[in-house]
Parts: C-alpha cells; sequence; structure tokens
C-alpha cells in the first residue's frame, strides 16, 4: 500500500468518526 493511499484512508476514517460523533449529539 502506497503512502498516499494509507493517508487517504487514515482521512477518511477520521472524517467517519468526526461525522458519526456529530450525530450522536446532534
Amino acid at each position: 500500500v502506497s503512502v498516499s493511499a494509507n493517508q487517504l484512508v487514515f482521512q477518511t476514517t477520521m472524517i467517519v468518526r468526526t461525522i458519526n460523533e456529530k450525530l450522536r449529539r446532534g
């Protein structure tokens, strides 16, 4: 797996976590 791909997956995971937290609190 290339570094750019790893960064993309990491960023996507962080975004999903942030959205999930907002939905739970909202």
